[in-house]
């Protein structure tokens, strides 16, 4: 089991624990000291500080402190030492919130500021192609558009599929504008 949190900032987790030789979840157990470790980025670091507790129908939490949660990855590893009550368990906790984490979010800023917006217009993923949408926006001011006959044609990044129009409302007192295109 995978989970996310943010990096350095005490957290819960919560997961099921299974009696130990059968499939049902265990209500039960009751964990002691050395039952619960932790490894950061592949460097054991002991005993959590704290230990599950029970909440309800056979899934625990364990408070976790900022220091066991301060690296890009974090693995909980449950090993029942003593009477064998519940199955080895293992969660791991893949951290984000700055460029020390395993997921930063600049880097995943940074990968949606500089992508092009053909590989956004040739993605299947998302809603259909449309002008009423972020990427449409963005066709509108990146890309080429043309006015003319009263309609207002926003084109793909190859400056000659149309990807959407809109109606224009002249004036007679105004500048025509019949092109934009981004270099």
């Amino acid at each position: 089991m995978e989970v996310l949190r943010k990096r350095n900032t005490a957290t819960t987790v919560w997961f099921p624990m299974i009696e130990y030789k059968k499939t049902d979840f265990l209500t039960t157990w009751t964990p002691a000291s050395g039952d619960v470790t932790y490894i950061k980025d592949g460097v054991n670091g002991g005993n959590t500080t704290n230990l599950p507790t029970h909440i309800a129908k056979g899934i625990y939490e364990l408070d976790l402190v900022a220091g066991e949660v301060d690296g890009e990855t974090t693995v909980i590893v449950i090993v029942d030492a003593a009477t064998k009550d519940v199955e080895d368990q293992a969660v791991i906790i893949s951290t984000y919130g700055d460029d020390s984490s395993q997921l930063s979010l600049n880097t995943i800023a940074d990968f949606i500021i500089r992508r092009t917006f053909q590989n956004a217009c040739d993605s299947t993923d998302g809603d259909t192609k449309t002008g009423r949408s972020l990427l449409g926006a963005i066709a509108k001011l990146v890309n080429r558009i043309s006015s003319s006959g009263g309609t207002l044609t926003v084109y793909e990044d190859d400056d000659s599929t149309s990807l959407f129009t809109q109606t224009v409302t002249t004036s007679g007192s105004a500048d025509p504008i019949t092109q934009l295109d981004t270099d």
